[in-house]
């Protein structure tokens, strides 16, 4: 007989162990185009996805979402996002909240899991990595036009703030308004 799913392969469990996993939701369909699940809630071990609303529109191709809020691998990251052209090319608007975390701290975390390649981090007294923060809005216009607005970048005791970044993946351009 013909399996129901493919063969999944997992990653070792000293990588991402996998123990456990719960998801909660509720949800309605309108006319098979209209999807609204409410309260999303799912966990993977101690890594948790949480959401008030997805709205799905397929006859305006619309995805939206209140508030998303991902916490992994000791970050606290929170969110909102719009998408249109959401079958054809897509165009999304969001926010970006990164709260407080410990960048030394994360690396530790996701080594194990070589998501990322090694990293040399600094010494700590040349640069103590102990508080990182982030938040902005942005905007991406068919995978090629990245716009990031009032962006605030804070690492320790340093700031960056700059009313609009704008790349052009196409051109591979970057264009910084002002600092």
């Amino acid at each position: 007989s013909t399996p129901l799913l493919p063969v999944i392969s997992l990653p070792e469990e000293n990588v991402l162990p996998l123990k456990t996993a719960t998801f909660a939701t509720q949800f309605q369909i309108r006319e098979a185009n209209d999807i609204r699940l409410k309260n999303i809630n799912l966990r993977v071990d101690d890594n948790q996805f949480q959401t008030e609303q997805v709205h799905v529109n397929l006859n305006q191709q619309t995805l939206t979402t209140d508030t998303l809020a991902l916490e992994t691998f000791g970050i606290q990251l929170n969110g909102q996002l719009n998408i249109t052209k959401l079958l054809s090319s897509p165009n999304i608007d969001g926010k970006i909240d990164l709260a407080p975390f410990n960048v030394r701290e994360m690396v530790k975390r996701l080594e194990p899991t070589q998501l990322l390649p090694v990293i040399s981090l600094p010494e700590e007294n040349v640069l103590p990595l102990k508080t990182a923060a982030f938040t902005t809005q942005f905007q991406i216009r068919e995978a090629n036009d990245i716009r990031l607005k009032n962006i605030n970048l804070r690492v320790d005791d340093n700031q960056f703030k700059t009313s609009e970044l704008n790349f052009d993946v196409k051109k591979e351009t970057l264009d910084a308004k002002t600092f």
